[in-house]
Order: C-alpha cells, then structure tokens, then sequence
C-alpha cells in the first residue's frame, strides 16, 4: 500500500499548499469516482486535521457516516484501491504537466498500465471499473491485467484482448 500512502500525503500536502482547501481537482475527481462506484451520492471529503506533530487524518462523509466524518483510512479496501489508482493517474498526468488546466490535464495522452485492476474490488465495482477509467481518462490508453472475468463483461467490443504464451510443441513419436 506504498502508492496509497504516497497518495494520502500528497492529498495532505495539497490541501495544505493550496488555499482552494478541498475543492481543488484531485479531490472532486476521488469523489467523483467512488460516488460512481459505491451509488453513494454523499460521499465527500469532509476535513484534513492535524493529529500530533507531523500527521495529518483525512475525514470523509458518506451516506452511512453524513454526521460523524471518519477517517479515510476506515473505508473498505476496494474503496482504498481505487483512490491509488485513480489519484495514482492523476499525480502523474499533473507531473507531465503541471501547468495544465484540469480539464485538459484529464485528457493527456497516456498509456497506463495496472496490473491485477480487479484485486480488492467488489465483483459489481470489477464490471465498472473501466468504463470509469476509459470516461475520466478519456485519451488514454489502458493495459490491465485481471484474474476476474468480470472485468472483461464491463468492457465495449474491441477493448479486449487476450494474450497467450506459446505453448512448447510436444514430440509426437514414442520413444518407448
């Protein structure tokens, strides 16, 4: 969970350099993607709080939570995994160009590759995880791999491709 250490720092780091708070484009696009995921139309960032001398707690309001904001760190697993996925890609399209507008930085021209898309997720999320990758990063192009067949039934016609090692041609004749 490097890359969502990483991710929850930068989003710190973010909130605190930027006088925008929590309405800047990193924030409305997590948001945006796990409403999509999870049906919940109230979840939100609520607040970064200081805890002791160098941490910080990133609060989040849901549907299940809209009075109490708790931690990010207690969502399910699957909701953890696509934060570093989606912000993962984010941070790197920003580094390519850090001037850009967010809505041209959304359409960078990239190719992304994720391994194993569908770990964590719940089999519903697996049937929509590209759709949502394919509309918020709509010019770039994404190699996955997955174990779940899940993830190849949320996929258009033409999207997938199946790629198979050569097999070692066994000698036919007997030897015995």
């Amino acid at each position: 969970m490097n890359g969502l250490r990483r991710l929850l720092t930068q989003l710190v780091l973010d909130y605190l350099s930027n006088k925008k708070g929590l309405d800047q484009p990193i924030f409305r696009l997590l948001e945006s993607v796990v409403r999509e995921l999870t049906d919940d139309a109230e979840f939100a960032f609520d607040s970064i709080e200081r805890v002791g001398r160098g941490a910080y707690t990133i609060l989040t309001r849901s549907a299940a939570n809209p009075d109490t904001p708790l931690p990010i760190q207690t969502a399910s697993q699957g909701t953890l995994s696509i934060l570093a996925i989606f912000g993962s890609i984010y941070s790197f399209l920003h580094s390519l160009r850090p001037d850009a507008k967010p809505e041209e930085l959304l359409k960078t021209p990239a190719i992304v590759i994720i391994d194993e898309v569908d770990a964590h997720l719940h089999p519903s999320w697996q049937q929509k995880i590209m759709a949502i990758l394919t509309s918020r990063f709509p010019d770039a192009q994404f190699i996955v791999s997955a174990h779940s067949p899940i993830i190849v039934a949320g996929c258009d016609r033409g999207e997938v491709s199946v790629v198979r090692g050569q097999r070692k041609q066994r000698d036919s004749t007997y030897n015995g």
